[in-house]
């Protein structure tokens, strides 16, 4: 009888340790906030998708959160605690992969954003802020820096700070992006060196409404881009980035095979 009077004591306990975990606390808190200035986006978490159009909306973001802006879109997501800040731009897929103390590492298969990163330090020592394109990694340090990743290019653009910039495949090869600085990575090639961007070039890598065209400049290099059978990556609105990055992978090959034309400008 005796027994029987202290199992739910007991469970009690066990049930008060169980929902006081800091690692379970964690996964259910926001890690910051989203507010959509213009447009339509998509929201999908924890494999919920819900739509939103109203301007000036916030929403709270947790970690794992995946996004996909619509055209003439543009959102901000403030991170608490950092204070990190991220504009992201028309047609853009965008998750929040692990976002703690130790810093941040978000995914951006396709698209177009803003970074302010604050001055990374934790307790003396650097904090990560890292974004994983289709083909590239890009790492900024207390920064704000533009990147763009489209059809296997990955651009980066330095307001401030520097950032570095490397190829998935050839993860050897690193380069530095200082102010007034940009570089660019292609599928299967190591970045280009740094390079100073043209005033006139500037104001058109910061325009967030720049991608709705498939004339896309990507840090001093226009590119005219005529997709006859990839087309379809960007219009697919029920797939995870995951998914995605396998999709923009076979849209590349077969943007190959259908002989895709590049015009290619130079500054």
């Amino acid at each position: 009888m005796k027994f029987n009077i202290q199992m739910p004591a007991i469970l009690l306990l066990l049930i008060f340790i169980l929902c006081s975990s800091p690692d379970l606390e964690a996964s259910t808190q926001p890690i910051g906030t989203l507010q959509l200035e213009k447009g339509i986006i998509r929201i999908r978490q924890s494999g919920v998708d819900t739509m939103h159009s109203e301007q000036g909306k916030i929403l709270p973001v947790y970690n794992g959160d995946e996004f996909q802006t619509g055209l003439i879109t543009f959102v901000r997501i403030k991170l608490n605690g950092s204070g990190d800040d991220i504009e992201l731009s028309s047609q853009t897929f965008f998750r929040l992969s692990n976002i703690s103390a130790e810093g941040q590492e978000l995914s951006m298969p396709v698209g177009k954003a803003t970074f302010n990163v604050k001055k990374p330090r934790i307790k003396g020592r650097k904090r990560r802020f890292r974004i994983k394109t289709a083909n590239a990694l890009i790492n900024i340090k207390g920064s704000i820096v533009r990147a763009a990743s489209l059809d296997g290019v990955t651009g980066v653009f330095t307001l401030s700070g520097s950032a570095t910039l490397e190829s998935l495949d050839e993860p050897e090869v690193v380069v530095e992006i200082n102010v007034g600085q940009a570089s660019q990575a292609s599928v299967g090639e190591t970045p280009d060196d740094a390079f100073v961007v043209p005033p006139e070039v500037i104001k058109t890598i910061m325009d967030p409404d720049n991608q709705d065209s498939l004339t896309v400049v990507i840090f001093g290099i226009e590119l005219d881009v005529k997709i006859e059978k990839p087309a379809e990556v960007l219009e697919t609105l029920d797939t995870t980035l995951d998914e995605l990055e396998k999709e923009i992978d076979d849209a590349i090959d077969a943007a190959a095979d259908a002989k895709i034309k590049l015009i290619i400008k130079n500054p």
